[in-house]
């Protein structure tokens, strides 16, 4: 598949637009400030961060209030400041607010661990359950005896590096598409229709029609980086005869399977895939068809088609194009819907 164009969507259904990445940030009520510096961290161009003081409203339960902000971010931060003091296996610990900790494992539960980076702030504990995480040291530690001190301000900002080089390295989706699974939020079953502009060689003119429907199940890694799926449906035509204006037009409808594969997500939120032709069915045809499209009774080609999309203006939409660069290729617009929140 060649470069994605970058100008703007309305001029262009396979162009991209800037989709923001959305990341919560939750931190107990002393850590606040710290949250709210990590939030001036990761803003930019491309990130919102959502602090959790702006979601938790009064009067409005905590787990409802995650439960929408699940439906919103992509991704989350979690600040562990040293609120509380415990003794385990006797030794005297400062450790994360508790409900710090059951948000963090509610969160990392359904949008995976990639998705989740912690900050600890002053010789925090956590548990060892949580190792293999992102986890960023925002304090240097106690030198050894002996050993020079460590600027802390250089050691901060060294941290802050490591935190917008983690948040630039997360992928995006379309409005409420939830990234409420440990696989990316695209996974599951999507609605489509296409109207082709140029089928097998053959223009599709303001007399005749080539318009089909069907539904995606797709796969997406966490990573948003590789995948694969079916897309099924059917299309129906209707194409005029200008050579011989007396003559009915070919028209008719067809049955199609595709398996797909080559899935890549890109930091805009957009997703493309290829497809190839496995199952093909003539339900119904009458008329002559042009000479270009053959006989349709045949199984063509496993011709790629390449499925580019972007996220559209409605949500749960991804909008984009079709292309394939079979004999006469073939060409149009897609919309896709997700048909269900998995």
């Amino acid at each position: 598949m060649g470069p994605v164009s970058t100008t703007t969507a309305s001029a262009n259904p396979c162009a991209s637009a800037v989709l923001k990445r959305r990341i919560f940030i939750g931190s107990s009520s002393e850590g606040l400030d710290c949250a709210r510096h990590v939030a001036q961290v990761i803003a930019s161009d491309t990130t919102t961060p959502l602090l959790w003081s702006g979601i938790f409203e009064p009067g409005f339960l905590t787990f409802e209030a995650l439960e929408q902000m699940l439906a919103e971010a992509d991704a989350a931060i979690f600040i562990a400041t040293p609120d509380d003091k415990a003794i385990i296996r006797g030794r005297p610990l400062s450790v994360p607010r508790a409900n710090v900790l059951l948000e963090f494992g509610l969160v990392a539960g359904r949008l995976g661990r990639h998705n989740i980076a912690i900050c600890k702030y002053g010789g925090t504990e956590l548990p060892s359950d949580l190792k293999g995480l992102t986890v960023i040291e925002m304090d240097p530690s106690e030198p050894p005896p002996g050993a020079p001190p460590v600027s802390s301000d250089e050691f901060r900002q060294r941290a802050e590096d490591l935190l917008k080089a983690w948040s630039s390295r997360l992928l995006p989706t379309a409005e409420m598409v939830p990234r409420t699974e440990t696989v990316h939020g695209y996974t599951g079953k999507w609605t489509f229709d296409m109207h082709l502009d140029h089928w097998r060689g053959v223009d599709i003119d303001p007399l005749s029609y080539a318009e089909g429907s069907g539904s995606v199940e797709l796969f997406v890694d966490a990573t948003g980086k590789t995948g694969h799926g079916l897309a099924w449906g059917h299309l129906t035509f209707k194409l005029a005869s200008h050579d011989r204006p007396d003559q009915p037009p070919f028209q008719g409808e067809l049955r199609f399977c595709h398996e797909i594969s080559n899935v890549v997500c890109d930091p805009a939120g957009g997703i493309c895939f290829t497809t190839r032709t496995f199952a093909l069915q003539k339900m119904m045809a009458s008329g002559t068809p042009p000479a270009t499209l053959g006989s349709l009774s045949e199984l063509p080609e496993p011709w790629p088609f390449a499925w580019e999309l972007r996220c559209g203006a409605a949500p749960r939409t991804l909008e984009g194009c079709l292309k394939a660069d079979n004999p006469g290729r073939t060409s149009g617009t897609l919309r896709l819907v997700k048909a269900d929140f998995t």
